[in-house]
C-alpha cells in the first residue's frame, strides 16, 4: 500500500492514458462496448487511490460517495429506470466524479512545498481528467439535444462517447480539425470555456510547476557534498 500511495498519481496517469489509447480503438475495430465498464471502473479505482489522504489513509467522503454511485449505475442493467435514463444518470455522476477529483488533486498540489515527479504527474492527470469530464458533458449534451453538434461520421454510424472524447482533446489542444463542430449556443459556450481554461492551465500551472521542479532539482544537486579528490 505504501508503494501505491507513493506512486498514486503515476498510476492514475497510466490508467487515463491507457483508456484514451486503447478503449476507442477497441470500440471501433471490435464493434463492442463491453470493455467500457471495466475501463471506467479502473479509472474510478485509480481516482480513489489518488484522492486518498497520504497522512490519514482516509478517502475523501464526497468523492468516495460519488465513486460508489458511479460504479452502481455503471454496472446496473437498467431494468428499473430504462437503459437510456440510466445512461444519462451515469453520465452525470461520472462527470461529477471527474470534476471533483480535479478539484481534490489541485488542492493536494497547492499544499505541496516541493515539486517532484509525482507533482508533475498529478498536474498532467488533472489536465486529462478535465478533458474526460468535458467529453462526458458534450456527450450528455448530444443525448439531450442531438442538434448541438454537427458531426461528420461514416454512413449508418452514430456518434458515441469516444467521438466526444476525441473532440474534447481536440478543443483542449486548439487543433480544430472541423469534423465535429458545435452548433448550439450552449455547446459553443462550453467549448470556449474549455479552450480558454486549457490554455491558461498549460501556460500558468504546468509551466510554473516545471520551473519549480527544475529549481528543486538544482537545489538538491547543490546541497550534495563534493567528493574529495583522491
Amino acid at each position: 500500500m505504501r508503494y501505491l500511495l507513493a506512486n498514486r498519481f503515476t498510476i492514475l496517469l497510466a490508467v487515463l492514458l491507457g483508456f484514451i489509447l486503447i478503449v476507442p480503438a477497441v470500440v471501433e475495430y471490435m464493434g463492442t462496448t463491453t470493455l467500457m465498464p471495466w475501463a471506467l471502473s479502473l479509472i474510478v479505482l485509480a481516482i480513489l487511490l489518488a484522492t486518498k489522504d497520504s497522512n490519514t489513509l482516509l478517502h475523501h467522503p464526497v468523492i468516495t460517495t460519488i465513486a460508489l454511485a458511479a460504479l452502481i449505475t455503471m454496472w446496473s442493467c437498467g431494468c428499473v429506470f430504462g437503459l437510456d435514463t440510466l445512461n444519462k444518470v451515469d453520465g452525470c455522476i461520472f462527470t461529477l466524479l471527474l470534476l471533483g477529483s480535479c478539484r481534490n488533486i489541485l488542492g493536494t498540489l497547492a499544499k505541496r512545498k516541493h515539486v517532484n515527479h509525482e507533482t508533475l504527474t498529478a498536474a498532467v492527470s488533472v489536465y486529462i481528467l478535465f478533458g474526460l469530464a468535458l467529453s462526458r458533458i458534450y456527450w450528455l449534451l448530444h443525448i439531450f439535444d442531438p442538434n448541438s453538434f454537427h458531426i461528420v461520421i461514416p454512413q449508418n454510424a452514430t456518434a458515441d462517447q469516444p467521438d466526444f472524447l476525441y473532440y474534447s482533446f481536440v478543443v483542449m489542444t486548439t487543433v480544430g480539425f472541423g469534423d465535429i463542430v458545435p452548433v448550439s449556443k450552449l455547446a459553443r459556450s462550453i467549448t470556449n470555456v474549455q479552450a480558454i481554461m486549457s490554455v491558461f492551465y498549460l501556460a500558468i500551472t504546468i509551466s510554473r510547476l516545471v520551473s519549480l521542479y527544475r529549481s528543486d532539482e538544482q537545489g538538491l544537486e547543490s546541497d550534495q557534498p563534493l567528493k574529495s579528490a583522491p
